[in-house]
């Protein structure tokens, strides 16, 4: 917990400088051990790469509630290689989470199971949406409901309507 209030108390003294709220977050909250891309870029993969595999790692519940169109759930709680078995090791991964902590967790236990091509989302779902990119629900309709996963991490969604629990 008080890692989430020095993100906070951080982002706040700072506000006049040009990172946004969520950089802050992000920038002290990953240790950049995985290459990251942007949201541009992932939308270039998407548009470019059909068998791009797009990795939600986040709860079940977070991901129910929205997630990136094609995005497959992968429990970061319950993450286990069995449940990659059938993506081949060289394929085009990107994982992906609130703000990008527990997908770079993932995405470090891919790259130590010889997955070769594996970038994090920085500013995870936040940042995609804050960019006014879409999100699906579990049926796969368009929503603008993200789960923040608490109360302090909904101060970093700033497009969409806010939810958690």
């Amino acid at each position: 917990m008080r890692f989430f209030y020095l993100i906070m108390i951080s982002c706040l003294s700072q506000l006049a400088c040009s990172q946004s709220k969520l950089e802050l977050a992000v920038n002290a909250a990953l240790d950049f051990s995985v290459d990251t891309i942007d949201v541009e870029i992932l939308k270039e993969y998407i548009a470019d790469d059909q068998s791009l595999i797009i990795l939600d790692t986040r709860s079940e519940k977070e991901f129910n509630m929205s997630h990136i169109e094609g995005a497959r759930f992968i429990d970061y709680d319950n993450f286990s290689k069995q449940s990659l078995s059938d993506v081949d090791p060289d394929s085009r991964i990107v994982t992906y989470c609130s703000i990008g902590y527990r997908s770079e967790k993932i995405a470090e236990k891919l790259e130590e199971l010889g997955f070769s091509n594996v970038n994090n989302l920085y500013g995870g779902i936040f940042e995609w949406k804050n960019s006014g990119n879409p999100v699906v629900n579990q049926e796969g309709n368009e929503t603008d409901t993200v789960h923040t996963y608490n109360r302090i991490w909904s101060f970093f969604l700033t497009n969409g309507i806010r939810t958690y629990d």
